[in-house]
């Protein structure tokens, strides 16, 4: 997009922040749920060890030193945090905003019952 290669694309932070500082024109998406841990059903035994690490790992979240993360990634630490706290990390996905984002495309595409399906308690 700085090249002048493409006229539209879709980011997530850091790089939103990164081309609004870079002078262009940002507009957010506003979806409530964008990321989802999922795991591939020949994993079926591991579903509790892998839903535990992710809970370990969202209430370590606001522990985790933004400064090392930052110079890891090779990033300005303000950005870094910026980016970070522009996230909330849950648990677990809300049945009812997923149905809801779902919307039109399970009434024709995916049977009522994929949402319920597909995420575990």
């Amino acid at each position: 997009m700085l090249k002048g290669r493409a006229a539209k694309g879709v980011v997530w932070e850091p790089y939103a922040s990164m081309a609004r500082r870079a002078g262009l024109r940002v507009e957010p998406c506003e979806l409530e749920t964008c990321c989802l841990l999922g795991a591939n059903a020949q994993a079926e035994g591991l579903f509790d060890v892998i839903r535990r690490a992710a809970a370990d790992s969202i209430a370590e979240a606001d522990r985790v030193d933004l400064q090392a993360y930052a110079s890891l990634v090779n990033m300005p630490y303000e950005l870094v945090r910026d980016s970070v706290r522009s996230y909330e990390f849950l648990e677990s996905p809300d049945r009812a905003v997923l149905r809801r984002l779902i919307g039109g495309v399970r009434n024709v595409v995916m049977p009522d019952s994929v949402v319920d399906e597909a995420v575990r308690d």
